[in-house]
C-alpha cells in the first residue's frame, strides 16, 4: 500500500479546514457593511437602505420599452403580496429575473409601500392607478391605502372610474361612495370623458337607472364618446352607423322621447346614428304620435317619463309606524327597526318624517343599505330614492353617538349593587312619507 506521508483521515481534515477558512474569508462582512447595519437600528430603516442601494437583491425585474431594471428581494415581495410568493415557490419558480406588463413609475410606487410601509398619494387618477395594480397582486396594505385616499377625496369628475374599479374588486365602501356621488351630481358627473374607459355592463347600468341629470343629451352624449372610445381603441372609424353598432346597447337605454323636436333635430339627427326614416318616426313619436311608428330594430328606449321629477307631482302618505326602545346610558344599540314595509309599484322617495332627532337608514331585503341620513324631525334626500316594487325594505333608526345630545326622556333607573345606571326612552315613529310614483 503506497504511502501519503501524512494518513489519509488528516488529509481530509486539513482539505476540509481550509475550505471553510476560505468561505468565512468571502462571507467575512466588509467594514461599510458592518457600518450600515450597525447605524440603522430599526428594521425599517435597514430595509429601506436595501432597497435604495439593491445589497442582496436576488431578482432582477424588466419592463416593456423601458431600459432599466429594478432589483429587489424576493422574500419583501412574497411577504407583501401571496401573487409573487407563488412565482418564487418550488424548484419551477421565478429564477433570478422576470419581466412584468406593468407600468415602472406604478410598480415603483407599489415597491415604496412594500418596503418602506407608504404611498405618497397625490390624486385620485394616482390612487386609482395604484389600487388597480394592488389589487393584481394583493397587495393588501396598498389596496385599504389607496381605497381609502379614493374614498376621502373623491370628484365628480374621477366617480365613474372609482366606481368601475370597485365594482371589479368588490369594494363596497369605495362603491357607495362612488354611487352617492353620481346621486349628488349626476350631471358633473356623467361627462363624456368620464365614461369612456367604462366597461359595457357598468354604463349600461348606469343609464339604466334613473339618473336625475338636467338632459337626457347629457346620457345620448356619454354614450357617443363611449362608442368612438371603443372604436379609436380598435383602429376603426367612428361614423354614425359605426357608432350604432358599437354602442347598440347602450342606445337602447336612452329615452330620447324625452327631448324636445329641437333637440333631436340638432343633437341628435346630426350624429346620423339613425337613418333618416327613423329620426322621422321618433320626431313622430315625440309630437305626441304612437310609439309603435318606431321601427322594433331602432334602438331607443320607449319610456317617455323624463328623468328629473317635477315637485308637484309629490304624493304624500301618512303613516304611523314605530317602537319605543330604551337605551342605556353606557351601553346602547347601534340602530333600531323602526318599521319594515313594501310597495306595489316602484316609488322614489323624496322625504321621511318622523317625531324624533338622529338618523335614519333605509336597507332592502338583501340588508344593502339604500340610504342613511340625518336630520331633526324631517330626512329630506337631496336625490330620490328609488324603492323597488315587492321587495321588503326596513327603516332604521340611529339614536345620536353621544349620550348628552340624545333627546330621549329618562325614565328610570336600574341598581346592580354598588352601581346605578340610567337610561332613557325613545319613541321612534314614522309619521308620514312623500314619494313620487313611478
Amino acid at each position: 500500500m503506497a504511502s501519503f506521508g501524512l494518513p489519509w483521515i488528516l488529509v481530509i481534515r486539513l482539505v476540509t479546514m481550509a475550505a471553510s477558512a476560505s468561505v468565512l474569508a468571502t462571507t467575512e462582512p466588509t467594514a461599510e457593511e458592518w457600518a450600515w447595519q450597525s447605524n440603522l437600528t430599526t428594521v425599517h430603516e435597514r430595509l429601506q437602505y436595501l432597497y435604495k442601494s439593491g445589497q442582496y437583491s436576488d431578482l432582477s425585474i424588466s419592463f416593456p420599452d423601458y431600459q432599466e431594471n429594478v432589483t429587489v428581494h424576493k422574500l419583501v415581495l412574497a411577504m407583501s403580496s401571496p401573487v409573487f410568493g407563488s412565482m418564487f415557490m418550488g424548484a419551477s419558480g421565478v429564477g433570478s429575473e422576470l419581466f412584468l406588463h406593468d407600468s415602472p413609475k406604478k410598480f415603483y410606487k407599489l415597491l415604496d409601500h412594500m418596503y418602506q410601509d407608504r404611498m405618497d398619494l397625490h390624486s385620485v387618477d394616482e390612487a386609482l392607478d395604484l389600487y388597480t395594480i394592488a389589487i393584481k397582486y394583493k397587495v393588501e396594505g396598498a389596496i385599504r391605502t389607496c381605497s381609502k385616499f379614493i374614498i376621502e377625496n373623491l370628484t365628480p369628475n374621477t366617480t365613474l372610474a372609482a366606481l368601475e374599479a370597485s365594482l371589479r374588486s368588490g369594494d363596497v365602501a369605495m362603491q357607495n361612495k362612488s354611487l352617492e356621488m353620481l346621486n349628488k351630481d349626476p350631471d358633473g358627473t356623467i361627462e363624456p370623458k368620464a365614461v369612456e374607459g367604462l366597461k359595457l355592463e357598468t354604463l349600461k347600468g348606469l343609464i339604466h337607472k334613473d339618473l336625475y341629470v338636467s338632459s337626457e343629451l347629457l346620457v345620448f352624449q356619454a354614450v357617443i364618446a363611449w362608442g368612438k372610445a371603443q372604436l379609436t381603441q380598435k383602429g376603426e372609424e367612428t361614423s354614425g352607423n359605426a357608432i350604432r353598432r358599437e354602442a347598440e346597447a347602450l342606445l337602447r337605454e336612452v329615452r330620447f322621447l324625452t327631448l324636445k323636436c329641437d333637440e333631436f333635430i340638432d343633437n341628435v339627427v346630426t350624429t346620423e346614428i339613425f337613418s333618416p326614416s327613423e329620426s322621422i318616426a321618433i320626431l313622430r313619436v315625440i309630437r305626441g304620435g304612437n310609439v309603435t311608428l318606431i321601427p322594433e330594430s331602432t334602438p331607443v328606449s320607449h319610456s317617455t317619463r323624463n328623468r328629473i321629477r317635477d315637485p308637484k307631482d309629490l304624493i304624500t302618505a301618512s303613516m304611523s309606524c314605530g317602537r319605543q326602545h330604551s337605551f342605556f346610558r353606557n351601553r346602547y344599540s347601534d340602530k333600531v327597526k323602526v318599521n319594515t314595509f313594501s310597495v306595489n309599484e316602484d316609488i322614489f322617495l323624496h322625504s321621511i318624517k318622523t317625531r324624533i332627532d338622529g338618523s335614519l337608514e333605509i336597507t332592502d331585503n338583501n340588508r344593502n343599505t339604500i340610504v342613511s341620513t340625518s336630520s331633526n324631525d324631517v330626512f329630506k334626500f337631496p336625490v330620490p330614492i328609488h324603492i323597488e316594487r315587492d321587495i321588503t325594505h326596513k327603516i332604521y333608526f340611529v339614536p345620536p353617538t353621544t349620550v348628552d345630545d340624545r333627546s330621549g326622556t329618562e325614565s328610570s333607573t336600574f341598581t346592580s349593587g354598588s352601581t346605578t345606571i340610567r337610561y332613557k326612552s325613545y319613541n321612534c315613529i314614522v309619521t308620514e312619507i312623500k314619494f313620487w310614483s313611478s
